[in-house]
């Protein structure tokens, strides 16, 4: 888990960059080697998040959009890997921040503006999270676990178990206990 006392301070428009410092919990990502993927656009978008992370040695990254019919069961599915280390989400227009994970289902929000950071549980988390409108970047560190194919696979299992239970005539809802 990170810890809870970091905080990356903003400095110019560079907050996808801290809220992706204050998800992993320490400074990783520094402003010169970002330039390049952040290229001409003038603010961070979604696809500069993936380019930054897909390229970094140390962490990997999964998406899911406000609009994603299963985000609430990855969620739950992220809280059991020991490695998921939190998100990085839009709060305002175009600002990011940080949902850091403390504890195995304890969350601080840390905005590098400096506001106050308060801690979820993961029930407070999740609402937070489906209040907003952009996708979600959960941030995992690698430790062997592609994270990448472990959901391609855990997607491929769902649908097979919704086909049985179908052609049995019991369709599946796969409710997702809090």
């Amino acid at each position: 888990m990170s810890s809870r006392t970091y905080r990356d301070t903003q400095t110019q428009d560079w907050c996808c960059l801290h809220a992706l410092n204050n998800a992993v919990g320490r400074r990783v990502f520094e402003a010169p080697e970002l330039v390049a993927v952040r290229g001409k656009r003038g603010s961070w978008g979604d696809l500069e998040i993936e380019s930054v992370l897909l390229n970094h040695p140390s962490f990997q990254q999964a998406s899911f959009a406000r609009t994603d019919e299963r985000r609430r069961e990855l969620f739950d599915l992220f809280l059991t890997f020991p490695h998921f280390l939190g998100f990085v989400v839009k709060s305002d227009g175009d600002h990011w921040v940080a949902l850091r994970r403390v504890a195995e289902t304890q969350f601080l929000l840390v905005d590098s503006i400096g506001h106050d950071s308060p801690e979820y549980d993961a029930r407070a988390a999740w609402h937070y999270l489906d209040g907003l409108r952009g996708n979600h970047h959960a941030i995992f560190g690698r430790d062997g676990v592609d994270v990448a194919k472990l959901l391609a696979g855990d997607s491929r299992s769902r649908r097979r178990r919704k086909r049985e239970d179908s052609a049995r005539g019991n369709p599946r809802s796969d409710p997702v206990p809090m």
